[in-house]
């Protein structure tokens, strides 16, 4: 807010705020809401400080938020794309295109795994941190982020295996990194590798009118195969995913109808008819 003294702060200079952090710094409606909130909360201590009457934060117009259904990246890809989108990656990152569409990992946790944080034997990812776009290693997103995703297919594993034999990575390697090694920078990777291979394969003009798939996209196809395919319940696929309710999972994967409950109908026809042999027997 520049030079804007506190106690001139006004709901209208948040309002500002907050649009330019979507158009001038292209940031998400998710994380421009929740610096906002942060704002909102030192604001908040202005108060019980007694500097400022009342918090601007508070009294400001509600924000809209965007349905989870128009989010630019909440949408799977089809098996034909995501293997397009494969062959179409250097040969360099090519495996980290089913390694996200099976583990769902955000990027930020991507950038910061280590050899050592794969268990190839059992197909098991471990999340323990994140990688900011700055570089910097932290905690993952939230308590829910520390988890174990045990979703790696033996393909996958064995390619995973070759690259760390070819590489020569010893367990502390980062399991992702740049062709001279260094560490997996996002914004370089969305910018170059990722946008060259959807448009070499054809991804960046979709027929049915989706917008070109960001490398969220396969988190967001990994979580839809767990529940349409897997028939994970919403609480199970949170606990993979990382999120910190199944509450979150259920708004945004509310089309889906995991396994469509059919296991209780089989059950239930099954002691319909154990029920009726009984009777028949007595």
């Amino acid at each position: 807010m520049g030079d804007l003294r506190l106690c001139d702060i006004r709901p209208s200079h948040l309002v500002r705020m907050h649009a330019d952090m979507l158009q001038k710094k292209g940031l998400s409606d998710s994380h421009a809401g929740k610096a906002l909130e942060q704002v909102g909360a030192c604001l908040q201590d202005a108060v019980v400080e007694g500097i400022l009457a009342s918090n601007p934060h508070a009294i400001m117009p509600r924000r809209k938020r965007r349905s989870a259904g128009t989010q630019k990246d909440q949408y799977a890809l089809t098996v034909s794309e995501l293997i397009a989108l494969e062959r179409a990656m250097d040969a360099h990152w090519a495996v980290l295109v089913p390694f996200i569409a099976e583990t769902g990992l955000r990027i930020g946790e991507v950038s910061a795994l280590t050899v050592g944080d794969v268990d190839l034997d059992n197909g098991r990812v471990s999340v323990t941190k994140s990688r900011k776009k700055t570089g910097e290693l932290g905690p993952p997103k939230s308590r829910a982020g520390y988890r174990t995703v045990p979703t790696l297919t033996s393909t996958t594993t064995e390619r995973l295996r070759m690259k760390i034999t070819d590489q020569t990575l010893t367990k502390q390697s980062p399991l992702f990194a740049g062709k001279r090694g260094g560490i997996l920078n996002q914004d370089n990777f969305r910018g170059r590798e990722w946008a060259d291979a959807v448009t070499k394969a054809g991804l960046d003009k979709l027929a049915d009118g989706r917008p070109a798939p960001t490398p969220h996209t396969l988190r967001h196809t990994a979580i839809t195969m767990w529940m349409q395919r897997a028939h994970l319940s919403p609480y199970q696929a949170a606990r993979l995913a990382g999120h910190e309710t199944s509450v979150v999972t259920e708004s945004i994967y509310s089309h889906l109808n995991p396994g469509e409950l059919g296991f209780v109908r089989d059950a239930m026809e099954g002691w319909g008819r154990a029920k009726l042999r009984a009777v028949s027997d007595d």
